[in-house]
């Protein structure tokens, strides 16, 4: 997926610091201030100057001053067994259900692999592959939910129609997640 839109690309309006500018935010700005209890622009505070764009890319609109940025289709990985593989492939960042329970360990992962340190992020990988498929694939939201509350965070039970797990599936669990702590 990362390959094929890779070519994909557009132009967004962002602000000068590369907020992205929502179409409210151009309203609101092109609208004169009524009340004198709305707050101070810096265009405000130091004078007409401070209004002028601060290069040829800045774009004033109304009080507000933007540019345009070329952006492009970004790929985000959605399991944490396949973090270091889907980043290696083109993916930019992940969204994932173990990092509930474990985001420092996702969180190395992703550390590891962006400074380029190969080795670290294939061992930190490795060291979650069985505890994610059981909790997040296997076990789902009542999985993530128990091993929330083994690594101090309040996960509680999952509710109905879902049920609790199984005594031998929170051992399992806790096997698994006792050396990924946070």
């Amino acid at each position: 997926m990362a390959e094929l839109t890779r070519s994909i690309k557009r132009s967004t309006t962002v602000t000068e610091t590369f907020t992205p500018v929502t179409q409210r935010m151009i309203t609101a700005a092109q609208t004169p201030k009524e009340d004198g209890g709305a707050l101070v622009t810096i265009g405000d505070a130091h004078g007409a100057d401070s209004q002028r764009p601060s290069s040829s890319a800045v774009r004033a609109v109304g009080r507000l001053k933007t540019r345009q940025k070329e952006v492009g289709f970004q790929v985000l990985s959605g399991t944490a067994d396949k973090l270091k593989p889907s980043l290696e492939a083109g993916a930019v960042g992940a969204i994932l259900g173990f990092a509930c329970p474990a985001p420092t360990a996702c969180f190395e992962i992703y550390t590891a692999w962006k400074e380029g340190d190969e080795k670290l992020s294939a061992i930190k990988q490795d060291r979650i592959i069985a505890a994610a498929r059981k909790v997040v694939s296997e076990s789902g939201p009542a999985g993530i939910k128990y091993a929330m509350d083994l690594n101090g965070y309040y996960g509680g039970h999952p509710r109905l129609p879902l049920l609790p797990l199984t005594a031998t599936a929170k051992s399992e669990i806790e096997t698994l997640v006792a050396n990924i702590r946070n």
